[in-house]
């Protein structure tokens, strides 16, 4: 069944242990109770759709879905558990964000029903009522919605607590832009997913307006720069780049901006339905602007992305000789050149770095060794992922410099906590867990990160409560939920963990993909988060 759960009347038990069922439209069916997750269901379940899945008859997995299911046919996509808020991704455009829905979270908060800015409202009535800092945790798998979430949080405070004075409000939401063209790309699930995790603080003055904001930005894919899977895009900015004037591709050594002449780009999908990359590039040129980025700055930005661009071209020839080592030579020398005026280095010197390695040795001069074609390959791409991830980390820095307001303001303008802290809203947008045909470190490290904010939700949710009416003796029915703390200590238990055991492998002499593995199941062979493929 397309629902996962359906419902359906049971008609007779078969002395196989078989069920027949008789489903909503008539259609019968024979299953085994066994094989099958059967729950008991009243039809007067079916019959009361709630906006809190609190006030359901029964809480359990069918009825949850159903109820989900069925709020999210009419569009109503959002749905809370208490006090949280489960969020569906309708994939399509729905009237719910306009000026006149946040005002009337902003008026009558507690008349409204289940909406993203209901969060955003109770964090910012909290953050007075308490003089405390408040969080709001945005998590779930690839192409949820998560980044769209983060942007309607932020373009609620926006509203609700401008500054007429700085529009630093403004600034914030520029950012977006900026660091959606270097960080999101197209995957399996999602055409805009974030291929970095950041937290975004909102900071507040005394007048209860926004004076300032920070990003902290985490684990940026680094290796979709180099390599991606068929169905999948490398970041926007490099198909951004590739749409934009002839004068500006002239200047970017880009060509006719034909994304299958680029070694980086050609592997994954080209075009995606739904993104303007044209329009887009416009917007970040515009959201520079807005930032004050200088033309120097900008320039230098759209340069370095290029360069990067241009450095998956420098494709190795192997060296013909046989008796006497020579490096690798260059199949195209004029990728080489535009890298070097790209980046501003010397041809000579980039030449050097890609085609040769260094070995130093105390007390005698160093000794410079031919690659072969694939260990130049190597280094061109680990040369490609550094300076792509140390440019995303300059935009955040520097997107930082302008939204911080305490160097214009000082210190004392804004509103503090009691231990003298900053007050503030945190927002923070996590990557979404997904599995890929090939997965690299990154996504371990992603899928990691997701298994640990479980872990922070299953404590809050379930362990804390349910030891905290144990503490006073109130009477509950236990609820029941999947711990992960199993697959956590795989991952990252000191010295057995595959953390532990990938570091120990990579200070071996020989270490290698296929001996982690073997390791790897001979240490875990019975653990039941881990199965050879």
């Amino acid at each position: 069944s397309k629902e996962g759960y359906t419902p359906a009347k049971l008609v007779k038990k078969q002395k196989s242990g078989n069920w027949e069922l008789e489903t909503e439209n008539g259609q019968s069916l024979t299953v085994s109770k066994k094989k099958l997750p059967l729950e008991r269901l009243y039809w007067s379940h079916l019959k009361r759709v709630v906006q809190d899945l609190v006030m359901l008859d029964v809480l359990n997995r069918p009825l949850i879905c159903y109820n989900l299911m069925e709020r999210y046919k009419s569009n109503q996509i959002y749905t809370s558990i208490g006090s949280i808020l489960i969020s569906l991704n309708p994939y399509k455009w729905l009237p719910l964000y306009t000026p006149e829905v946040i005002s009337r979270y902003q008026k009558k908060r507690d008349s409204q029903p289940p909406h993203v800015f209901g969060i955003a409202s109770d964090a910012f009535l909290n953050l007075w009522e308490n003089v405390e800092g408040q969080s709001i945790v945005i998590s779930g798998e690839s192409g949820a919605g998560k980044t769209e979430c983060t942007k309607q949080c932020l373009a609620y405070l926006a509203e609700v607590a401008c500054s007429a004075e700085s529009n630093i409000e403004q600034k914030i939401l520029s950012a977006n832009p900026i660091l959606e063209a270097f960080g999101n790309a197209k995957t399996v699930r999602n055409n805009n997913s974030s291929r970095f995790g950041k937290y975004v603080e909102v900071f507040f003055d005394r007048r209860r307006t926004i004076c300032g904001a920070r990003t902290t930005n985490y684990l940026l894919e680094r290796s979709r720069v180099c390599f991606q899977a068929p169905e999948e895009r490398n970041f926007h900015v490099f198909f951004q780049l590739c749409s934009s004037s002839p004068e500006e591709r002239k200047k970017l050594f880009l060509g006719n901006g034909n994304t299958a002449d680029f070694g980086y780009l050609r592997e994954g999908a080209q075009k995606v339905d739904g993104i303007d990359d044209t329009r887009e590039y416009k917007d970040m040129l515009q959201a520079f602007k807005k930032l004050s980025f200088t033309t120097e700055e900008v320039d230098d930005v759209l340069k370095t992305a290029a360069g990067v661009l241009n450095l998956g071209n420098c494709e190795f020839v192997a060296s013909k000789q046989t008796t006497h080592p020579e490096p690798c030579s260059f199949q195209d020398e004029g990728s080489v050149a535009a890298v070097s005026s790209l980046l501003s280095l010397p041809e000579k010197a980039l030449r050097k770095g890609l085609l040769f390695r260094t070995f130093k040795s105390r007390g005698a001069e160093d000794v410079d060794i031919p690659l072969k074609a694939n260990e130049a390959r190597a280094t061109r791409d680990a040369m490609a992922k550094f300076v792509y991830g140390k440019l995303f980390d300059w935009l955040v820095l520097k997107i930082n410099l302008q939204l911080d307001t305490e160097e214009k303001k000082g210190n004392e303008a804004f509103a503090k906590t009691s231990n003298g802290r900053r007050l503030s809203i945190g927002i923070l947008d996590i990557f979404g867990f997904e599995i890929f045909q090939e997965n690299s470190f990154e996504q371990l490290c992603i899928n990691y990160a997701n298994e640990k904010l479980q872990q922070l939700f299953n404590s809050w949710t379930f362990k804390k409560e349910q030891a905290l009416y144990k503490e006073e003796g109130i009477s509950y029915e236990e609820i029941k939920f999947i711990d992960n703390q199993k697959v956590l200590d795989l991952i990252e238990k000191k010295k057995s963990g595959i953390m532990a055991m990938i570091d120990e492998e990579i200070r071996m002499p020989k270490g290698s993909d296929v001996t982690l593995m073997l390791k790897l199941m001979r240490k875990h062979a019975k653990h039941p988060a881990l199965k050879k493929n």
